[in-house]
């Protein structure tokens, strides 16, 4: 007999190994790419860094004024605490303002990020970057684009500066984001329910994941909801979402955009690789809490670290798109255990190579081009040092 529809088994593309490999993706990612010594010599980069530096304290003091007044005005902490919750965990506002600004400067976000994938194709030998460098962006018209576009241009105050492929990622991204908040608001109400506030919260928040960690893990879900206050499952629902929302938006303009994928077909291709993705932006995620006044900063080495997530967890890009290819991508289907966590090691944090900048010492037989050696000076007898070398 077969089982209901509301019964699933655990995905197998979440699982705690993927988590850890996804977060271990972050971290190596991170280290691998930012030895490119292109990126350190584009002046570009630097002023960027400082911009986002200027904006990511903006963001931080406009967030924390209502919670200064409070302090200030002498009112109990707990107003500070709920307007914290909020706008934290309702609304999300430290997720959503810095991928409004990612949209905005999409142009300089989309040259760090092939900038690493160049980077990994150069060091791999495998081109996942001539293809899709190669390949423009989707230009086609979305509803409630000419809209977006129209905010836009009094934003940045430059027609040429928008394009019709940013317009339409900032109104999906509108889209997404306006659907999880509405869902999260849904269950803020039904905490406030006199008598139904558990199993209200608990049941949607398990149906949730039903599908993701499976029926037997999301009924444990389900009777921790019974236990723990209902706001607890809430900060879950909306912290693993914001998450996911976060990967997916980071990754629209300068990959889903140039393979045409469809916004149903990027939602897959993030959710075959579920447990890879959520660990890959838990790292992100939660430096983001720890370093608020970082967070544009932050966001910025992610898109770097994300061609190298795009490098392990894809094919390498045929010299022209077909469409067995793009379903191979959109359906991935590899299983990750422990060996290749420690594979991910091996091949990538101890292993040097010329173009990069070494924190370790060369491997017998490479080339390194990051010693560094004394020069000899403009004093130097040639033929003194000639006769005691051969001495």
């Amino acid at each position: 007999m077969p089982s209901p529809v509301f019964v699933s088994n655990p995905s197998s593309n979440f699982s705690p190994i993927a988590i850890l490999i996804g977060s271990q993706l972050a971290i190596v990612g991170t280290y691998r790419l930012l030895q490119n010594q292109l990126f350190f010599e584009n002046a570009q980069n630097f002023r960027f860094v400082l911009f986002c530096l200027y904006i990511s304290i903006g963001i931080q003091i406009l967030l924390a004024l209502p919670t200064w007044a409070i302090t200030l005005l002498g009112l109990p902490t707990t107003y500070a605490n709920t307007i914290n919750y909020f706008h934290g965990t309702v609304l999300n506002l430290p997720t959503i303002i810095p991928l409004i600004f990612h949209c905005i400067y999409i142009s300089q976000f989309d040259d760090i990020f092939l900038g690493g994938m160049r980077f990994a194709s150069d060091v791999s030998g495998e081109d996942y970057w001539g293809p899709l460098h190669a390949t423009p962006k989707a230009e086609y018209e979305i509803p409630w684009s000419n809209g977006v576009r129209k905010v836009l241009k009094l934003i940045v105050k430059d027609d040429r500066a928008v394009s019709i492929a940013q317009t339409n990622h900032l109104t999906r991204l509108f889209r997404s984001y306006a659907m999880l908040t509405a869902r999260i608001i849904a269950l803020n109400i039904c905490c406030h329910s006199p008598w139904f506030a558990h199993t209200l919260v608990s049941l949607q928040v398990a149906r949730s994941f039903n599908s993701i960690i499976g029926t037997n893990a999301a009924s444990l879900m389900f009777a921790a909801g019974w236990i723990a206050p209902p706001y607890y499952m809430i900060v879950i629902y909306s912290f693993f979402h914001s998450t996911l929302l976060l990967i997916g938006s980071l990754l629209t303009m300068p990959y889903f955009q140039r393979l045409r994928l469809t916004n149903q077909q990027a939602g897959q291709w993030v959710d075959s690789r579920i447990g890879l993705a959520f660990g890959f932006g838990l790292v992100f995620q939660l430096l983001s809490q720890r370093l608020a006044y970082l967070s544009l900063l932050l966001l910025m080495l992610e898109q770097l670290a994300l061609a190298f997530f795009v490098f392990k967890t894809t094919d390498p890009l045929p010299e022209s798109l077909s469409d067995t290819w793009v379903l191979r991508q959109i359906y991935w289907s590899k299983e990750y255990d422990l060996d290749d966590m420690w594979d991910i090691i091996d091949a990538e944090v101890f292993r040097t190579f010329s173009g990069s900048y070494s924190f370790s010492d060369p491997v017998p037989g490479s080339t390194s081009t990051t010693s560094f050696n004394t020069p000899l000076t403009s004093s130097t007898n040639l033929q003194e040092l000639t006769i005691n070398t051969v001495d």
